[in-house]
């Protein structure tokens, strides 16, 4: 029976060469696009799993206002709360910041390390690592002791067993024994590290001082404990001792402190599986992804999925209906019901199937490229998980069953009698529905359309903005060496020789790096200390605003010829307004800060202000800022250079690089890498939907076209009659794409509000952002038009020109 079944089905196909592999062609994309994305999808929300406490390990956040809302707490928090709360099982510190980088060093091997951090010995109880060797419940207990992942004991140390081998970090006299190694840390991870050394290795200052949140607090909770409630219990003594310090440091109250801030102190807990998409504060151990491009993407695969599925059932039936004729000779030679149905549903299968191993050697060639651009490892191995299986294969039996079932139950249930008197038509039965589908289709391709044009103009405003500075041919040199102010200086002068340098300056923090530290409390003159300001700050040299480029719009800049600029201030425009001044007042103002006590103040003025400049992305608007000279925070030499020639002058840079850090690689950046850094996953998502939208506008057009030769077929004998009426060609291949045209500006008239709903809701998380001119959709209406008027006019004007004896001589 199948055997006659397959070979009926093979005529079938062979006969409608054409609607078969258009049907198939739109539905394997569709799976495939379907696939990548549940591939994507199923890694963002499979992150931290693999820890055994999962379900009871939460990191502490602190709400102390829009400035201050991040992750990371005070050095003795942990302590306090294992004294203090018998709910907690464990807790665990780390120390992780983002943008450090040493130099580890191993015999002859040296490396540039940015992934290594800090953690009590207690993070074996808390996270799941899997120990090759060592024992996690020593590994990190003493100091300058460390342990690294199975990769990096392979760079160090080839097939040499690592444990008790020295590692040191050049600048620090001790080396750290390694005294563990374990499996790579799984990509799901919401933080990472080659290198995990002991937090007793940390200098211990800072173990009694709570007005310092500098790391990471994780707490294991016993299980069925009241979360709402242990994050009251935690907030009791975090604000207690907070309170404690702030009254003997600032001689403020508490409540006065809350009234001139407006706010307190709110602690709230993290579920360790929530970190990865829905933590967006401003500090993170690694980037997170966002829940938001989670649900896009994954509304994204099921209307591409739904778009190729409606384009295989509309070409299905629409196929299957001028097989009519067909259907009643074969009931009448003796085929029963029951076996018709079985033919159409089996034909469907078997094309649904041809389309999914189709999909499976698509996936295979583009996992790459997704791979690429997401920075993920996705294989087509995860798709066989039980749940993905499941859905893919209840995907193609609905699919099946729905384009199968109007051949199969309707088509087969005719009496011969009306298609012989051709009392039956079913192409005025299903043109309503194909319309309805068509519309469906061109909307949802239309949404995209219009959403890639909004989203690469928001890019291309982020990338070509005025950003107040000038930051092309900027290039940053850090600084490793525990160099003197004077060794700073002297290697200034001499890269000032260079006769392509045109200015120099040394400073603390580069504008597009994250800039979480840089902030301290100011009290404007004639206010008293409790009446202070919170100002983000840049400390730098002499020559910071020239080699910056910032722009100065009253008073004057840095002069080393006068030593009272040493406590001189430049402010930006948003720091005169937060302080209350007026920009033509502000020059000349005195600005205080705390020193080590309550009553040491250190007093500096305002010499200048400059135009506001983005030191972060878009998303965040522009912060009060304070720039200051201070040789303590020269971390960074920042060179501008001519653009002509930039190979000699990284090489003459590089040379005094050997001069003044000759145990350090060479090392360099441009500062408009910062800021393309920041914009990166906004570029990512372009492409993303540029190609989901490629994708489903190539899926419409594939069921367009293959309607669009449904529809010619079918109405071949009423063209052959036109013409010989004396119709023109133009007339007949308009007659045949206008119906279709018609529909796609009915789609367009729906996309519009729907795209511009869209469109408005994600440009409302930029503090900058582009407005949603008219003619973004005007252009992706008239795009679609002509993309639809090409996809008809090849079989209309094929139609049209057609020779009418061929068509009207069966008559």
């Amino acid at each position: 029976m199948f055997k006659n079944y397959f070979k009926t089905a093979l005529r079938g196909f062979s006969k409608n060469k054409l609607n078969t592999w258009i049907s198939i062609a739109g539905l394997s994309i569709g799976l495939t696009a379907f696939i990548i994305i549940a591939l994507f999808i199923n890694d963002e929300l499979s992150y931290d799993k693999f820890n055994k406490n999962k379900g009871h390990i939460y990191r502490i956040a602190m709400d102390m206002g829009p400035d201050f809302n991040n992750p990371l707490t005070p050095m003795p928090l942990a302590p306090a709360l294992n004294a203090a709360l018998p709910e907690i099982d464990k807790t665990v510190r780390i120390v992780k910041n983002r943008d450090a980088k040493a130099l580890f060093v191993y015999n002859d091997k040296r490396f540039y390390e940015t992934n290594f951090m800090y953690a009590d010995s207690s993070v074996f109880n808390v996270f799941t690592f899997n120990f090759i060797s060592g024992d996690p419940q020593k590994a990190l207990t003493e100091p300058n002791t460390l342990i690294i992942n199975k990769s990096t004991a392979q760079k160090y140390f080839g097939t040499t067993n690592a444990l008790n081998k020295i590692i040191r970090i050049e600048g620090e006299d001790k080396g750290y024994k390694v005294t563990g190694i374990i499996e790579d840390i799984p990509a799901q991870s919401h933080f990472h590290f080659d290198f995990l050394l002991s937090f007793s290795s940390l200098s211990q200052g800072h173990k009694d001082n709570w007005l310092l949140p500098y790391m990471f607090t994780y707490i294991l909770a016993k299980p069925n404990v009241s979360v709402n409630g242990l994050e009251k219990k935690i907030g009791d003594i975090i604000e207690k001792n907070f309170a404690t310090q702030i009254t003997a440091q600032s001689g403020m109250s508490w409540s006065d402190f809350q009234k001139k801030n407006g706010h307190g102190i709110n602690i709230y807990l993290q579920s360790l599986q929530s970190i990865h998409l829905h933590s967006k504060l401003r500090v993170e151990l690694e980037p997170n992804g966002n829940y938001k491009n989670v649900w896009l993407f994954g509304i994204i695969a099921i209307l591409i999925l739904i778009l190729s599925c409606v384009n295989f059932i509309n070409l299905a039936t629409a196929s299957a209906s001028v097989r009519s004729k067909e259907i009643v000779v074969r009931k009448v030679v003796g085929a029963v019901q029951k076996n018709l149905i079985s033919q159409f549903l089996f034909e469907s299968f078997v094309q649904c199937l041809v389309s999914f191993v189709i999909s499976l050697l698509l996936i295979s060639c583009t996992l790459p490229f997704v791979n690429q651009l997401t920075g993920k490892e996705l294989s087509l191995l995860q798709m066989f998980q039980p749940i993905l299986v499941s859905i893919i294969a209840a995907t193609l039996v609905l699919v099946a069953l729905l384009s199968g079932s109007y051949p199969a139950f309707y088509l087969s249930a005719l009496q011969p009698v009306k298609i012989f008197k051709k009392a039956f038509n079913s192409h005025q039965r299903g043109l309503s529905l194909r319309r309805v589908l068509i519309v469906g289709q061109f909307t949802i391709s239309l949404t995209l359309i219009i959403g890639v044009i909004i989203v690469g103009r928001q890019v291309y405003f982020m990338n070509n903005s005025d950003l107040g500075f000038q930051k092309d041919q900027l290039v940053v040199l850090p600084l490793h060496a525990n160099l003197s102010s004077d060794k700073k200086q002297a290697l200034k002068n001499d890269i000032l020789k260079y006769k392509a340098v045109q200015s120099v300056t040394m400073l603390n923090y580069l504008p597009g790096k994250e800039a979480y530290e840089n902030q301290d409390v100011f009290i404007p003159q004639e206010k008293t200390k409790d009446q202070f300001v919170p100002l983000w700050y840049i400390r730098g040299d002499w020559d910071i605003t020239k080699t910056m480029g910032f722009q100065l719009l009253t008073g004057r800049d840095f002069n080393p010829q006068m030593p009272t600029d040493s406590f001189g201030y430049i402010l930006n425009e948003t720091a005169v307004k937060q302080l209350g001044w007026k920009l033509q007042d502000a020059v000349g103002k005195t600005l205080s800060t705390f020193g080590d006590g309550p009553d040491d103040m250190i007093q500096g003025r305002v010499i200048g202000v400059v135009k506001d400049f983005h030191f972060e992305d878009f998303t965040n608007t522009v912060k009060p800022l304070l720039v200051g000279v201070n040789p303590h925070f020269w971390w960074n030499v920042a060179v501008r250079v001519d653009p002509e020639n930039i190979s000699a002058t990284l090489s003459f840079l590089q040379k005094q690089w050997k001069t003044f850090q000759p145990d350090y690689p060479f090392e360099y950046y441009f500062e408009d890498q910062n800021f393309s850094k920041l914009w990166s996953s906004d570029q990512k998502l372009t492409v993303i939907l540029e190609v989901f939208t490629g994708i489903a506008m190539g899926i419409a057009c594939i069921g367009l076209f293959g309607l669009s030769v449904f529809a010619a077929e079918r109405r071949i004998k009423e063209i052959g009659i036109r013409k010989v009426l004396g119709a023109s060609v133009s007339h007949v291949a308009i007659l045949l794409s206008k119906d279709f045209i018609m529909l796609v500006a009915v789609a367009i008239l729906i996309a519009t509000p729907l795209a511009w709903w869209a469109a408005n809701n994600w440009l409302q998380g930029f503090a900058y952002r582009i407005n949603i001119s008219w003619w973004i959709f005007i252009v992706a209406g008239i795009s679609a038009i002509l993309i639809a008027l090409l996809t008809v006019s090849f079989q209309a004007i094929k139609a049209a020109i057609a020779n009418p004896v061929k068509s009207l001589r069966t008559e």
